[in-house]
């Protein structure tokens, strides 16, 4: 067997599409009821099945978050470090958004100090060599797509429920002025299916590493200076869920500035509430 099918063979790559099938009919039910449901909560799902995952199958993934983690305070910033090559990690940085029940993203043009999302996404690429992609949660109904990926595997429409756009594409997008001089929220149907990918890509596919920058177990380990690993129990899980712990809203980024991860970060003034690091094999921990 080889690489490509050993992959999308592979439980990791199975655990990817079940979140996204999870995810779109979540939304749909939420959009048919006239709700609106929330970035932080669909994250929140998301790490709940991964550390399920962790602890009925095999320990290939490690996530790690801030005290009072999964809180809006924090944004909906995702560092993921998939392992191409023994103790070789591609670091993927996800901004998470969500299609509301208007069918419309209403929150691409979000910016902080001055900066638009995306901006900070094309700067820490610059400087890190990461990948940077919006991850869209979504859930469209009557929609219907039979289409093939990026591994040229076919998918239906349930797997853009968690979906990958380029940042570019996004800001091309959000920046369109209407007719009557306001900004065009962008449609679903705006970006998907020719502008996105199912995020299954990430753990499905064979990566490109042409002139990328690789990183090692503890380099990923040494930069999580503010962010502490979850403990796969889910006592522990459903304890952290509603806490907020004010110590950690103010970020000190001075603890490990020799760190190239911890270095850029600061630098584009990314700043992750969650880090899921995928290996190949079981956990190093």
């Amino acid at each position: 067997m080889n690489t490509a099918d050993k992959l999308w063979g592979s439980e990791r790559c199975q655990l990817f599409k079940d979140i996204a099938d999870k995810v779109w009919f979540r939304i749909l039910r939420k959009h048919k009821l006239g709700l609106n449901d929330k970035e932080v909560a669909i994250t929140n799902d998301i790490i709940a099945d991964i550390l399920e995952y962790r602890i009925t199958h095999l320990k290939n993934f490690d996530v790690y978050a801030r005290d009072g983690y999964l809180e809006s305070v924090y944004g909906n910033d995702i560092d993921l470090f998939v392992e191409i090559y023994p103790d070789e990690y591609k670091w993927f940085a996800l901004q998470a958004k969500l299609l509301k029940k208007n069918n419309k993203y209403n929150s691409l043009r979000d910016s902080s100090d001055g900066d638009y999302q995306w901006d900070k996404l094309y700067h820490l690429e610059e400087i890190s060599g990461c990948t940077p992609y919006y991850l869209l949660y979504n859930g469209v109904e009557n929609y219907k797509h039979p289409g093939k990926d990026l591994c040229n595997k076919e998918f239906n429409e349930s797997q853009f429920g968690c979906s990958l756009v380029e940042p570019r594409e996004i800001e091309t997008l959000a920046t369109k002025i209407g007719r009557t001089g306001r900004y065009i929220n962008p449609k679903f149907e705006d970006i998907h299916p020719k502008l996105a990918q199912p995020w299954r890509v990430l753990v499905c596919c064979q990566q490109e590493v042409k002139n990328i920058e690789l990183y090692s177990f503890e380099e990923i380990k040494d930069s999580l200076t503010d962010l502490k690993i979850i403990t796969p129990i889910f006592k522990d899980v459903d304890s952290g869920m509603d806490k907020i712990d004010d110590e950690n809203k103010n970020i000190d980024f001075d603890e490990n500035p020799e760190n190239r991860i911890f270095a850029a970060s600061k630098e584009a003034g990314w700043n992750p509430q969650i880090r899921i690091v995928v290996s190949l094999s079981p956990s190093q921990e």
